[in-house]
């Protein structure tokens, strides 16, 4: 029973998120119209950067998250374009508080947080699910979006700690 379960969310970009982005390009091709016009025979090398460097930051906005579960311990990544992986939260057995639904937030409302970490496809999404968690800052609340695998694994090893 103490096997790997991993998985991978891709997260949904938000209304803000393709603003955001579309306001990274429009002021990249600004910046690339002045580069031709102030920069004269050095203006090819000014778009070309910062065409790049628009590239480069709307590539920040493709987010996949990877839970993997080893035994009853909870590892999350933040996986930026492909490319990138940041450590979002690694979670032990015995610093979990609480696992539950979504839909039983209310039930979690009492638990003091510090940290809210959203680790799931979508916000509002009725499959997610919340840990609440113990971490040297204090408490976190992180939201997931786990697999049947590790619904189960949840419902075997930490039936005590699932509302």
């Amino acid at each position: 029973m103490d096997g790997i379960i991993e998985y991978l969310v891709k997260k949904e970009r938000t209304a803000k998120d393709n603003m955001t982005v579309l306001l990274i390009y429009i002021v990249s091709f600004v910046l690339a119209v002045l580069s031709f016009m102030y920069l004269k025979s050095f203006g090819v090398i000014g778009a070309a950067a910062v065409t790049y460097g628009a590239y480069y930051l709307a590539s920040n906005f493709d987010i996949e998250f990877e839970y993997c579960m080893l035994g009853k311990d909870i590892r999350i990544e933040k996986i930026l374009s492909r490319k990138k992986r940041k450590p979002v939260a690694e979670i032990d057995y015995e610093d979990v508080l609480v696992i539950t639904k979504i839909e039983n937030e209310q039930a979690v409302s009492s638990y003091q947080v510090q940290k809210t970490i959203m680790a799931a496809e979508k916000q509002n999404d009725n499959s997610n699910y919340i840990i609440i968690a113990k971490n040297n800052e204090g408490t976190a609340k992180i939201y997931i979006k786990p697999n049947k695998k590790m619904i189960e694994r949840f419902e075997t090893l930490m039936r005590n700690k699932l509302l």
